[in-house]
């Protein structure tokens, strides 16, 4: 990563004027791929779907390249996964259920914003570059170093590949946006 997340933590920036920050719709239907590296090492390649209900609802399903699925269903009140072979295991939130069931995690809260290129406005947020031109793909928050790489349109509003760092864990994304309700 070009940026050092510590860097990122201890030098808070203004968001760059040229931005438009448009917070992401209340319901959406996103598909991708994702791989979750830890270190050197690739240790998850995964396509899922992932889909908000009005902020009532969340449903991620995670499909890896043998045919095993993982199904995260949350609501505000709880959270359930859904293993391959058909176990399942609860919790109050999704991050918890998600550290507990799959050793790695991410802030399901959070993340949705992340996917259309926001900070949500829940979390202090902090604004860098990695070049000479201000680059308002880029941003750190709750600990994690947000980079957008690539775009599917000239507005800069539909990411399409998204890089997540943080200290213990490098989480890429490549979300193709399916259906914006």
């Amino acid at each position: 990563a070009c940026l050092l997340l510590s860097h990122c933590q201890s030098n808070p920036a203004s968001r760059p004027v040229e931005v438009q920050a448009v917070p992401p719709p209340k319901q959406f239907s996103l598909k991708g791929k994702m791989s979750i590296s830890q270190g050197d090492d690739t240790f998850v390649q995964t396509r899922f779907e992932w889909s908000e209900s009005g902020y009532q609802r969340r449903d991620i399903t995670l499909s890896g390249p043998l045919g095993e699925t993982l199904q995260l269903h949350m609501t505000p009140s709880r959270a359930r996964l859904i293993q391959s072979d058909g176990t399942r295991v609860y919790a109050d939130n999704g991050e918890q259920l998600m550290k507990n069931a799959l050793v790695w995690s991410f802030p399901v809260e959070t993340v949705p914003f992340w996917l259309f290129g926001q900070p949500s406005p829940d979390l202090d947020a902090s604004f860098e570059t990695c070049s000479e031109v201000n680059d308002p793909g880029v941003f750190c928050q709750g600990g994690w170093l947000i980079n957008v790489l690539k775009y599917h349109d000239k507005g800069h509003t539909k990411p399409k590949l998204i890089r997540l760092d943080n200290p213990d864990q490098e989480l890429t994304l490549k979300v193709y946006i399916r259906d914006v309700v």
